[in-house]
């Protein structure tokens, strides 16, 4: 019995060593990551950044983690498709993050970025109920007439850009759809 009690207090301090060099690599990778990006290694921020990811697929940052890559992907270095399945993973694990109106409009983005015309309009269109502003509802609508007008539906995209210029006032938005 003297041996298994002293195992105890020998296994439960190792224990405890091990979980806090967990937590302090997973802490240090994501370090590691902010730093390169704020140097401006955009490519070994994302890898190190996706390595956490790997490696913590449920930790509670996650979510922002996955939000960082998809916009250093996006405006860094324009890798638009990787963007996209980040922001796709976002969206769909975690529907209640609190910047999901900025997540699928960098998907919407990134979706007219590659050419995906009919994607872009769908994401366009369902942020559409999400934005009070009506400026920013005008500018999304702008969006999709000019994706209309590349898709060579001009009907449609006419409608699209009435729907801009109606009750707007002028504007560069409306100066834009005109």
């Amino acid at each position: 019995k003297s041996t298994l009690g002293c195992r105890r207090w020998v296994v439960a301090p190792l224990l405890l060593i091990a979980l806090l060099a967990v937590a302090c690599s997973r802490a240090g990778i994501v370090d590691q990551a902010q730093q390169a990006w704020d140097n401006g290694e955009f490519a070994n921020a994302v890898d190190l950044y996706e390595t956490f990811l790997r490696e913590n697929s449920h930790h509670q940052e996650v979510p922002v983690i996955r939000f960082r890559v998809a916009t250093i992907c996006s405006r860094d270095l324009h890798q638009y498709e990787r963007a996209i399945e980040h922001l796709i993973r976002l969206i769909e694990d975690h529907p209640g993050f609190p910047e999901i109106k900025d997540a699928r409009l960098r998907l919407a983005d990134c979706y007219a970025a590659v050419g995906k015309r009919d994607e872009a309009i769908s994401e366009y269109e369902t942020l559409l109920p999400l934005v009070t502003e009506e400026k920013e509802r005008r500018r999304l609508r702008l969006n999709v007439a000019e994706l209309y007008y590349e898709k060579n539906d001009l009907r449609q995209s006419v409608v699209e850009y009435q729907k801009v210029v109606a009750g707007g006032g002028y504007d560069e938005l409306s100066e834009r759809a005109n």
